[in-house]
């Protein structure tokens, strides 16, 4: 995710949407990481989706679009609670199999994929083969899919900043991402995209990864969460971003462009190496990630309180994390305004069963990122 130092203020970031992923990822120099306890630091990564059932010439599609869309749409009752992704020994070997099921699972999921009509034919072609080749992957295949049958809707949007510099999604007012970002909501993903970004970018190898990260990832878990009435944990959670990250660096190594010059693979090798490097990397990086922290302590408003806290207080002491202090700040006194009960209510949902089965989730899919890598994980970029 780029660094948006000078883009982001406190009032605005309140007002964002519940899950906010941005565009191009890179971790920050080693020697501007602050170093605080690791165990409090929160984990996030890239992404962005991608739609596709184009709709007819003339219609509009809003960037409120696809919550609209999903209103009607209604999960099934057997509906699993994590996405129980497959094996990447699954994937088919050769690349006629890998397309055959790409081509079928293309079809089955295009009914909620959706292409703003504003793009131009050249680009929709671009996007629908990225989705296509994207579901090469057993992962994206097993994710989109899932996200897709329980009433998920995918929406690709160009990015339009208005003239007060926000991109406006409803009522709510979203920071731009430099080159690509998604906002979820509860029964939708909407994806925006630099156009620049889509002309000069490798979209065989940068594509699929931004869709499956953003509608497998965060996508599908803010879905599956707001059923249970959890929308708000994923706020907070640093295994929303993890989790994402994780689904996106899987397809890309299933798919085989991941290795050590991928995308985001500054990020990827990271976690690989130490997830706690990977928590601090993002907490300096952008202020939702500063705000986000572990389940356990999230299950505790004392514990809360006092680590973003000392957060806030190690970024006060640094000009250049002005904006991050300046967040955690208006958190912290937001919090103090709902009174003691908003955070007993946010430790509670931190205790919810199906929080702890996304934690062994992101264990599962670290380790199956591994194997998919081997050698190549722990290489640096260009080298």
């Amino acid at each position: 995710m780029a660094t948006k130092r000078g883009l982001l203020t406190a009032a605005a970031l309140l007002g964002l949407a519940r899950s906010l992923s941005a565009g191009e990822v890179r971790a920050p120099s080693p020697a501007r990481l602050p170093d605080v306890a690791a165990a409090e630091l929160p984990m996030q990564g890239p992404w962005a989706p991608q739609p596709l059932a184009a709709t007819a010439a003339g219609d509009s599609v809003t960037p409120s679009a696809g919550e609209a869309m999903a209103t009607a749409a209604r999960a099934p009752a057997d509906a699993p609670d994590t996405l129980d992704t497959p094996d990447a020994s699954s994937s088919p070997a050769s690349p006629e199999d890998q397309r055959a099921a790409a081509d079928a699972a293309f079809d089955a999921i295009r009914p909620a994929v959706i292409i703003d009509p504003t793009w131009n034919s050249q680009t929709q072609a671009q996007l629908a083969a990225a989705l296509r080749r994207t579901l090469g992957s057993a992962t994206a295949r097993e994710g989109l899919g899932a996200y897709a049958r329980e009433g998920g809707s995918i929406v690709l949007s160009p990015i339009r900043v208005a003239e007060d510099g926000f991109i406006h999604v409803g009522e709510q007012k979203v920071v731009p991402g430099p080159k690509a970002f998604a906002v979820s909501q509860a029964r939708s993903v909407e994806v925006f995209l630099e156009p620049d970004f889509l002309r000069g970018c490798d979209a065989e190898k940068v594509l699929p990864e931004i869709l499956a990260h953003e509608v497998a990832g965060h996508g599908l878990l803010q879905l599956r969460l707001a059923r249970e009435g959890l929308d708000w944990i994923a706020q907070h959670y640093r295994g929303n971003e993890a989790r994402a990250g994780l689904i996106g660096w899987n397809v890309s190594a299933e798919l085989g462009v991941a290795g050590p010059d991928d995308y985001s693979g500054g990020l990827m090798r990271t976690y690989l190496r130490s997830p706690s490097a990977y928590h601090r990397a993002l907490a300096a990086e952008h202020p939702i990630y500063a705000a986000q922290v572990s389940l356990a302590v999230l299950r505790e408003p004392a514990r809360l309180r006092a680590a973003l806290r000392r957060r806030r207080d190690f970024f006060t002491r640094r000009p250049e994390y002005a904006q991050i202090a300046s967040h955690l700040d208006a958190l912290l006194a937001e919090w103090t305004s709902a009174g003691h009960e908003a955070l007993l209510d946010l430790a509670e949902q931190a205790r919810h069963p199906q929080l702890k089965r996304v934690d062994r989730e992101i264990r599962r899919l670290a380790a199956r990122l591994r194997r998919s890598l081997g050698g190549s994980a722990d290489r640096q970029p260009g080298r």
